[in-house]
């Protein structure tokens, strides 16, 4: 069977990114048997976007080989064609390879655990490649920021693939996503540990929420996800009743716009009553982050990444009224070394700060 447009093109980019790598790096072990192997299977059909099979035969992965002839992958990979402009697209493609990777040391013969650790190894050293080649690799990908953030995603799954590898795998890790999910590799997992880890505990009062939130939820999510383990019935349900209307909503959070930019004039009433109602209950609901207004024990850089979540995520409207209270009680600027400014200059263009933005946070300047 033909692949859909979706599936064909993203099959396409991993490619690209293989090739890209393999041009970069032609040392790296293995990698031209992956290539190789995984441009026969493509073009012979041999990949196939089939959740219904991965279930049956390894429902905690996203991907089976069987009998070394066919890969059998879950439909969220080809269900729409990844745009390298969202971030939550990239996390998806990084997955997709790595997917596959994975599955292309079982076409050569390897069985698991041994195949965990192969593509372990080789994750690893396309990390490598790309922080050896930064300048080539941004120039073919975009902003500074993208190649972090590939990094970032690599090393998810590398270590993944380590652990699973290991000849006494440690425990699974009981969370809820997880289980709903039957993968902590699962885009649905890592969009959530993404929020978590790179927005949420970016601040000081994320991370005393997750200090106290852990607290209590790692004595109560093993009992759920072991009962969601082994009743699909339940599995099923928390994940259309809870998991999913939560990550959709976060999603709706994180992409919303700068209201205060809208121009609603022309808007349908109802549209425009709609929208009111949102954002409403959004401000009301990031109205519990509280935000900091000292930053006085904070290391600069430390302190603009926190900034940079504060005004992304939790201030999409009003980030510059925030900024002029703290110019305004002698909190901005921050306080840095010469020799710090390019980079925390960086850091705040690379994550979208305007000039004026830029001018309170370093210079003071109202």
């Amino acid at each position: 069977m033909a692949y859909t447009p979706n599936q064909q093109s993203n099959l396409d980019m991993v490619m690209d990114f293989l090739n890209f790598i393999n041009s970069l790096c032609p040392e790296i072990p293995r990698l031209n048997d992956v290539i190789a192997n995984l441009d026969k299977m493509i073009k012979n059909n041999r990949i196939h976007f089939d959740s219904k099979t991965v279930n049956k035969h390894a429902p905690s992965s996203p991907a089976v080989t069987i009998d070394r002839k066919d890969t059998y992958v879950k439909d969220s990979f080809g269900s729409k064609k990844y745009d390298m402009s969202n971030l939550g697209d990239v996390a998806d493609l990084v997955l997709f390879q790595a997917t596959l990777t994975h599955e292309m040391f079982h076409i050569l013969g390897y069985s698991d655990p041994p195949a965990f650790t192969e593509s372990a190894n080789l994750l690893k050293s396309i990390i490598d490649c790309i922080k050896k080649n930064r300048s080539k690799f941004d120039k073919k990908y975009g902003p500074k920021a993208m190649a972090d953030f590939m990094i970032d995603q690599l090393e998810i799954n590398e270590a993944s693939e380590r652990r699973s590898g290991q000849a006494k795998p440690p425990p699974k890790k009981c969370v809820i996503a997880t289980a709903t999910y039957g993968s902590e590799i699962a885009p649905e997992v890592q969009f959530l540990r993404n929020i978590r880890d790179n927005i949420l505990k970016q601040m000081d009062w994320g991370k005393k929420f997750f200090d106290d939130y852990e607290d209590y939820y790692y004595k109560i999510s093993p009992i759920i996800a072991e009962k969601m383990e082994d009743d699909p019935k339940l599995r099923a349900i928390v994940q259309w009743s809870i998991v999913i209307p939560w990550i959709n909503y976060i999603k709706l959070i994180v992409n919303r716009p700068d209201w205060e930019s809208l121009d609603m004039r022309g808007v349908e009433p109802e549209l425009q009553a709609f929208l009111i109602q949102l954002r409403q209950d959004m401000d009301n609901w990031l109205s519990e982050i509280k935000l900091p207004f000292s930053f006085a024990d904070h290391e600069p850089a430390e302190a603009v990444k926190e900034l940079n979540v504060i005004l992304n995520f939790v201030l999409r409207s009003g980030g510059l009224t925030y900024l002029h209270g703290l110019v305004k009680e002698g909190e901005l600027p921050l306080t840095y070394n010469a020799s710090q400014e390019q980079e925390l200059l960086d850091l705040l263009r690379e994550a979208g700060r305007v000039q004026k933005e830029i001018d309170y946070i370093m210079y003071g300047i109202t």
